[in-house]
């Protein structure tokens, strides 16, 4: 009788373990860490893409500043050309006109596509701002949450250390043959004891036989004859 009842404290004690367990996996979705993580990173991402557009944003405005040094200098070198008296030569002075007037518009059109550029930069840099803004806000939550997280989860972790020590304790005690069916059972059937409530198993909901019942109270070991698990009495 005395192994029966360490068999189906053995059983509770692993019921109680497995439901500390399934709480402590359930715990960060409680706190919505993983939603929040999830949303970090994400986030994250996005920023870093956004950082790159800015970098080749100020590389595009790089090569378009020194695009118009280059032109205007050319512009310069032509006026110089035009005006020094120089150049007498109606042909050349023609063709010079003409090369200002297009290294002018090609100016102009540069002129505009940098000041789209640095429009653009500046919109970048503001939604740099309210994404870094965000990330930080949900930083801090999550550290809130992870600080709440922590006192539950060091509370279910010494509860789930409590039953393993105390199935440890109980497994120490027991026959080995006993223990062995047990979990053998338990392996394929997820629970390896039943109590019995009112002549009937409780994991089957099976009617037991009398001569099952008498033979448990003598303190024998026997088994559901539906369900295959170990009979014990109630504690």
């Amino acid at each position: 009788m005395e192994q029966l009842n360490l068999l189906s404290s053995l059983e509770t004690h692993h019921d109680l373990l497995k439901s500390y367990e399934k709480e402590l996996v359930e715990l960060e979705e409680k706190l919505k860490l993983r939603e929040l993580e999830r949303r970090i990173r994400i986030t994250e991402g996005q920023l870093e893409k956004i950082k790159i557009k800015r970098e080749e944003t100020k590389k595009d405005i790089k090569t378009c500043n020194n695009m118009l040094i280059e032109y205007n200098y050319k512009i310069e070198e032509i006026d110089k050309s035009l005006y020094n008296g120089k150049t007498t030569d109606i042909k050349q002075l023609e063709y010079l006109s003409k090369e200002k007037e297009r290294l002018m518009e090609i100016v102009s059109n540069r002129e505009t596509e940098l000041l789209d550029l640095m429009d653009e930069l500046e919109l970048i840099d503001k939604d740099i701002m309210q994404i870094e803004e965000f990330l930080q806000k949900y930083k801090d939550r999550i550290r809130k949450q992870r600080k709440k997280y922590s006192a539950l989860e060091q509370k279910l972790k010494s509860k789930i250390e409590e039953e393993k020590q105390e199935i440890v304790s109980i497994e120490g005690n027991m026959n080995e043959i006993l223990l062995e069916k047990y979990y053998s059972i338990k392996k394929n059937k997820g629970s390896g004891v039943s109590i019995p409530q009112n002549g009937v198993c409780n994991r089957c909901n099976m009617i037991l036989p009398m001569i099952l019942l008498d033979r448990l109270n003598k303190g024998e070991i026997v088994l559901c004859e539906n369900c295959g698990r170990i009979l014990c009495k109630q504690s």
